[in-house]
């Protein structure tokens, strides 16, 4: 029998739309108390104020690290969730439900770590580029802090971070043949500087110094790969700061948000009263590292060889201004930064993805191939694409709550027509994302971890000359807090000057302060400042334009990703399918 096309069509529409929320539905409040804790988590979260317990979390601006958050800070409840229960159900409704009958398990090591953990593959990328062992490669965050809270709060905060989160008292020994992590004894200390008696004039000057000189003091083979310092104001200034640091090696982005929600959580308890227990520990980064391995050796993950090795063949180089003479390094990296309008930004965030069922790297990478191809003239263009690498490699392990440097970097390839369509762009970044296998975990665990050297040897020719990476919304990494606001004084360098510059552009962007902020790297022995910022500036034309199109559609567009086709065609096959009145569905969904 014939298949009604149009019928199976309206079916998909219907199944894909039922009780998406905010957009069709009204306003609907909490009903019982998991229901208030996720509606308070979501407004602060999301910044909105009103959130109803049908309205979309994706819709409303969420994104995949904001999952981790929400599973993070509903662990405070005594609910155990994992950030693709937010995929699959996502509503407060429906995950309340959910919540409701999850049970709290067995999490897996609890004591204080000790011995060898394995490098995970960004961490084997890491070496592997022969970064300097004790030349600075750092993340760090400065905050201001209110005078009246207790040092000894601070003190004891300090210590339980490191204590709790054991990748904190990571260090490194390189052998003859490889690098060796493991878990030493250090305690977490807080160190203080006293600047109480320089000028208002000199003291930003001075908070800078101050944190330039622990930014260099980490060493990874001593162990000193987090720093905690109180920088004491002098007593007109209103408040003090606390400099945190970390190697790069043991935090990423989502870690931060962790270390903060955790210290946060720890002084405003003893500022009660009460004792404060971290609660049971999420996976460690070893275990995540032996599901790791585990998953390097199952026999299907090698059906993605092939997929990483055709990106190898893809990659086309980026035009330079000028050939460097030497190995680059960050002593000629240049920094160009830009930023979108708040009210861009907030439809990015909240309007866009309602057009073509897109989430927010859509959106960005799709921009990012076509700037790159109406520059360079390549249809193919590569990107290393940074993602926070917690993916659902296994039903048993849970890193959500877990400190570590967690980062995917993986190939992407943006194929854009400069002279398509807007629609043309969106949909096909959409679905050439949609067809990367298990959001590209798949490639750093077969080309550093398959047991295959021919394999790994096979995937290490893969390159691409830019890297991207979205680092989420700011604007709630840090809780807003009585005695913890941020801060604008420079923090000094993170990356030494000897570190190697491995790409010809990198670039980085975040929601800050309601906007995205783009920070545009090169080396200025390869390009000219006024190619940096003429490609920048065509970025956010070319987004302004991207977010335009996006809201002006009147009507939903269907790409085969929606229905779970992605695999299977072409976003321009479904197109001439949906746009033909007497359609072969038999051909094209190989009924």
């Amino acid at each position: 029998d014939k298949v009604d096309g149009k019928a199976l069509i309206a079916i998909y529409e219907s199944d894909f739309s039922d009780g998406l929320g905010s957009g069709a539905m009204n306003y609907v409040a909490p009903r019982n108390d998991i229901e208030e804790q996720l509606v308070a988590i979501w407004q602060d979260l999301l910044g909105i104020n009103q959130i109803g317990i049908h309205d979309n979390f994706f819709e409303l601006g969420g994104d995949s690290i904001i999952t981790i958050q929400v599973v993070s800070r509903m662990k405070r409840f005594g609910h155990h969730l994992k950030p693709r229960d937010l995929f699959e159900y996502q509503t407060i409704s429906e995950i309340a439900d959910l919540a409701s009958k999850a049970i709290e398990v067995s999490l897996g090591e609890q004591e204080t770590l000790s011995g060898e953990s394995t490098l995970l593959p960004i961490q084997q990328f890491y070496f592997e580029k022969e970064y300097k062992e004790d030349v600075a490669n750092n993340q760090s965050v400065l905050v201001a802090i209110d005078k009246t809270l207790e040092e000894s709060f601070l003190e004891r905060a300090v210590a339980m971070l490191v204590h709790h989160h054991d990748a904190l008292r990571f260090q490194y020994e390189k052998t003859e043949n490889a690098w060796i992590q493991t878990y030493s004894n250090k305690t977490g200390v807080l160190e203080r500087v006293d600047l109480s008696e320089t000028s208002l004039e000199d003291l930003s000057d001075e908070i800078t110094k101050t944190c330039q000189v622990f930014q260099d003091s980490l060493s990874i083979s001593s162990g000193d790969v987090f720093k905690a310092i109180l920088i004491k104001t002098p007593e007109s200034e209103s408040k003090d700061r606390l400099f945190l640091v970390a190697h790069h090696l043991v935090v990423d982005g989502v870690s931060w948000r962790i270390l903060f929600l955790d210290l946060t959580r720890i002084v405003d308890g003893l500022n009660e009263g009460n004792v404060i227990d971290l609660g049971v520990k999420s996976n460690s980064y070893r275990e995540w590292g032996v599901a790791l391995q585990e998953y390097a050796a199952k026999k299907s993950i090698e059906s993605q060889v092939s997929y990483w090795s055709e990106l190898g063949s893809q990659y086309q180089t980026l035009p330079v201004d000028k050939t460097p003479e030497t190995k680059k390094t960050y002593a000629d990296i240049k920094h160009f930064e830009i930023s979108l309008d708040e009210a861009n930004t907030s439809q990015l965030l909240k309007e866009v993805h309602q057009a073509y069922s897109t989430d927010i790297n859509d959106v960005l990478l799709g921009c990012l191939g076509l700037t790159i191809n109406k520059w360079s003239g390549n249809k193919d263009v590569i990107v290393g694409l940074e993602g926070h690498g917690r993916e659902d490699i296994s039903q048993t392990i849970d890193v959500s709550t877990t400190v570590g440097w967690f980062t995917n970097l993986y190939p992407v390839c943006m194929s854009i027509d400069g002279n398509g369509s807007y629609a043309d762009v969106l949909t096909s970044a959409k679905e050439n994302l949609r067809r990367i296998p298990n959001k590209g975990i798949g490639y750093g665990v077969l080309r550093y971890m398959h047991p295959s050297q021919e394999i790994r040897e096979q995937l290490s020719s893969v390159t691409w000359d830019v890297v991207f990476n979205y680092l989420g919304q700011l604007d709630n990494a840090i809780d807003s807090d009585s005695w913890l606001t941020r801060t604008e004084e420079s923090y000094g360098n993170e990356i030494g000057e000897q570190t190697p510059f491995n790409h010809k552009l990198e670039v980085n962007c975040s929601i800050d302060k309601g906007k995205l902020n783009l920070i545009w790297s090169y080396s200025a022995v390869e390009y000219d400042i006024a190619t940096i910022t003429q490609l920048a500036e065509a970025y956010v034309s070319n987004l302004k334009a991207l977010i335009l199109h996006c809201i002006e559609q009147d009507d939903r567009v269907f790409t085969p990703s929606d229905y779970g086709l992605e695999k299977e065609i072409k976003h321009e096959e479904l197109d001439q399918f949906l746009n033909n009145t007497t359609p072969d569905l038999e051909e094209l969904f190989k009924i």
